[in-house]
């Protein structure tokens, strides 16, 4: 569900979205113009980060063939995080916000958000979730990875990304990864 748009075809649009709970969530997508559309890449930031960072990896993914879409998640923005910190520093404000099961069902209604409308635009069958840090946690929770949160992805990509992902800690037990079968890159 399509709230506004502006922009360029074959360059960057800033869309409005509504997610199931009625929430609105902001996108920005990327296409290469070309017409033709391998799949979708949706892109989750790190706690703090926005739908207008990671330019360049929506510029990448979009001269790839790929309908990019970087998502901003509210529970998790630069508010959430300057509320956190507030309270009880960076390092206690951050770790406290990483480890909500709620902030994690939210990005995953975004992702759904943003997915339903990329569908609708590209035909591809290819797709792709890739995300830094806290977009990390969220790609390895989507995928599939057992964790101490009590959360469940839906495993509906047909490939992940995690950039700076978590190891077994706060989030992940020991070899929490083990189960996932779809092809997945950890940097």
């Amino acid at each position: 569900m399509l709230l506004g748009l502006a922009g360029a075809a074959g360059a960057q649009q800033s869309l409005q979205l509504i997610r199931q709970d009625q929430k609105a969530v902001a996108v920005t997508a990327y296409t290469s113009g070309t017409g033709a559309c391998r799949g979708i890449a949706i892109i989750s930031p790190g706690a703090g980060g926005s739908e207008t960072g990671y330019r360049y990896l929506g510029d990448v993914m979009a001269s790839l063939g790929y309908l990019s879409l970087v998502v901003g998640h509210q529970e998790i923005g630069r508010d959430a995080v300057r509320d956190r910190v507030r309270g009880g520093g960076l390092r206690e404000g951050l770790a406290a916000l990483i480890t909500e099961p709620e902030a994690y069902r939210g990005r995953f209604m975004d992702i759904s958000a943003a997915r339903r409308w990329a569908q609708e635009r590209c035909k591809g069958g290819e797709s792709v979730l890739i995300g830094h840090s806290m977009g990390a946690a969220t790609v390895m929770l989507e995928a599939g990875a057992r964790n101490k949160l009590g959360v469940q992805g839906a495993d509906s990509f047909s490939a992940y990304i995690a950039l700076s992902p978590q190891g077994a800690g706060s989030i992940f037990p020991e070899n929490a990864w083990s189960g996932i079968r779809k092809p997945a890159l950890l940097l």
